[in-house]
């Protein structure tokens, strides 16, 4: 079995985006919010949880504020308020495209199930396969064939 990969690898690029929205008020394009979505795949398949990734990216947007710089002049608070709506904005874009993808691997792979279990039910119902091939694949389920 491998290694899970770090949470981290799945916020590539995600600062950098947050910086750029930060300094334009511009939200994320199609291929940002694809690339997001092909992260949130890759954590699916990966098995990491989405609470855990959600909540790094959340830390992630935290981190980043922190580190903006605070809008000079009369309209401070105005410039404030204004960057604080874009990041916002593009932190839920990032993470509703992240949750999409996600979501997606894991209906793949509970469609992969269904179709192995359906699979085997019927090799067995139907006498389909090699018995010795059978009973490997039935412990998979939880069933032992092969006990005496």
């Amino acid at each position: 079995m491998t290694k899970p990969e770090p949470t981290e690898d799945y916020l590539a690029g995600y600062a950098e985006l947050l910086t750029e929205v930060s300094a334009t008020g511009r939200r994320l394009n199609r291929a940002e919010l694809d690339s997001r979505r092909a992260l949130g795949e890759r954590a699916g398949e990966s098995g990491h949880g989405l609470r855990t990734l959600v909540v790094r990216h959340l830390a992630a947007t935290r981190a980043l504020w922190a580190e903006l710089p605070a809008p000079a002049g009369p309209a401070g608070a105005r410039g404030l308020r204004a960057t604080a709506e874009s990041v916002l904005a593009v932190t839920e874009q990032a993470i509703d495209a992240f949750a999409e993808g996600y979501e997606r691997a894991q209906r793949l792979a509970v469609r992969q199930e269904e179709a192995a279990r359906r699979e085997f039910i019927d090799d067995l119902l139907y006498g389909r396969s090699d018995l010795g091939r059978l009973a490997g694949r039935a412990e998979r389920f939880g069933l032992r064939l092969a006990h005496a």
